[in-house]
């Protein structure tokens, strides 16, 4: 579609008095591609530019939303593996080109939570990985009755890698709650979401269908530990008061993506199996 001057090939706009309405579209599960993270960008930069032509058309509110039954699915995880998955795991490579894919998506994030207008994520249906990332990063978020949320990252061997390990918790009322669903890689109903105070508001307005649970994965042994008993420390605390947990996120994720386990988790997950993660076995003093 075109705007102005430019052209957006994955999302629809339409504008309703002062709102202005940004729908993603990349079938068959929204993924948030390279380009569909640009249109976004792109579009919210024409807005913040356009000067109204009458006080009546100016925007001040932007609704952010997903076609079908999906906000968005998160990350276009085979554009991950190509980025990723041409070195063997550990390869320096594989790590840098993770951390460059966690900052390119949190850059976006950060632009959503600095921006000067109200933007809401609209959810009607699934926002799971980096799609509920980018709801986090939005000033409010509406969801129907039959949406499912969650970051089932580390089921693929992987971390939130744009926001999602910050933005979830200082979101909801129970940090430890919130830990526990990154750690586990567990999804929860829009009601559920409404009572940890992850959503603001829940809407009766959006398609009558159902929708089911994702089928439950177990998340990658390794990763779980990391989160758990590394990531989740002291550090992060110090990390989100300081304001650097954004870059702490980031190299995380490059280490993560280096790893056996989050080539492993792809793989699978593409070719719609079960993945054969490393185990440990060890004992933790408590």
């Amino acid at each position: 579609m075109h705007y102005r001057n430019a052209i957006f090939e994955t999302i629809h706009t339409e504008q309703k008095g002062n709102t202005f309405f940004i729908t993603i579209s990349n079938p068959p599960v929204n993924a948030l591609s390279e380009d569909v993270r640009g249109d976004i960008w792109n579009m919210l930069r024409e807005i913040e530019d356009k000067v109204p032509v009458a006080p009546s058309m100016e925007i001040t509110e932007i609704v952010l939303r997903g076609e079908g039954n999906y906000f968005s699915a998160g990350a276009d995880i085979k554009e991950l593996r190509n980025l990723i998955c041409e070195e063997t795991p550990r390869e320096n490579t594989g790590r840098n080109k993770g951390k460059d894919f966690s900052e390119h998506g949190q850059s976006l994030i950060e632009y959503i939570q600095r921006y000067p207008k109200k933007i809401t994520a609209e959810i009607d249906g699934y926002a799971l990985g980096g799609g509920l990332e980018l709801a986090l990063a939005c000033h409010e978020i509406v969801a129907t009755e039959r949406s499912i949320l969650g970051l089932p990252e580390v089921t693929l061997g992987l971390i939130p890698g744009w926001g999602g390990t910050i933005n979830l918790i200082a979101r909801s009322k129970s940090a430890s709650y919130a830990k526990t669903m990154i750690c586990k890689g567990m999804t929860v109903s829009a009601k559920e979401a409404f009572r940890m105070g992850i959503v603001d508001e829940i809407s009766n307005i959006g398609n009558d269908s159902t929708l089911s649970m994702p089928p439950p994965r177990e998340p990658a042994p390794i990763v779980e530990f990391l989160l758990t008993h590394i990531y989740f420390n002291k550090k992060f605390e110090e990390s989100v008061k300081e304001n650097w947990a954004f870059e702490r996120e980031a190299e995380t994720f490059g280490f993560v993506v280096s790893q056996y386990d989050a080539h492993e988790g792809i793989a699978a997950f593409l070719e719609k199996r079960q993945p054969n993660f490393k185990q440990i076995e060890m004992n933790i003093k408590r």
